[in-house]
């Protein structure tokens, strides 16, 4: 199996932190608040650590996430053509670190994936009131230089312009 897992998205506390433990069901963008779309994969490690005092030894399994493959689809699994200029998978930079599991609990860490560039939401095919599924793979490399990926992970949106976090008078 994969060597990372992403197990939901995280939604940001009272202080704007993303934490592992607050996560939403689906996600809401509102065209008129943003220009893109953040995603906050929650991803846990499974490699198991191997770093050594004696003799003293780094450990080669902690995942650096460096970027993510996302496929943007319709409701019933069917990918949207955004045309030749946007291309549909697509590969966005990603960041994170996940440190490797040690024997009594799973490394568990929150990454931030921009998921739908500007320009896609600026292409037309995207509109309100329209409900998308995102397929996301993250990858990255090990602290030994192993590439790694995840197995992909959905993500249903709400499309909406409405701004959102306009505040009421």
């Amino acid at each position: 199996g994969p060597s990372i897992i992403i197990t939901g998205n995280s939604a940001a506390n009272n202080e704007c932190v993303f934490k592992p433990d607050t996560l939403l069901d689906r996600g809401i963008w509102d065209l008129a608040a943003a220009r893109s779309y953040t995603i906050h994969p929650v991803v846990v490690n499974q490699l198991t650590a191997r770093g050594s005092n004696a003799p003293l030894r780094g450990d080669p399994n902690g995942v650096h996430i460096t970027g993510a493959e996302i496929e943007i689809r319709d409701v019933a699994g069917g990918a949207l053509d955004f045309g030749v200029e946007l291309p549909n998978p697509f590969s966005v930079p990603g960041s994170g670190f996940i440190p490797s599991t040690g024997t009594t609990s799973m490394n568990v860490a929150v990454t931030s994936i921009e998921a739908i560039p500007a320009a896609y939401r600026n292409s037309g095919v995207l509109f309100s009131d329209q409900t998308i599924v995102l397929s996301v793979r993250l990858f990255g490399e090990t602290d030994g230089r192993v590439d790694v990926d995840s197995a992909e992970f959905l993500w249903p949106v709400d499309i909406c312009e409405t701004n959102l976090m306009a505040s009421p008078p």
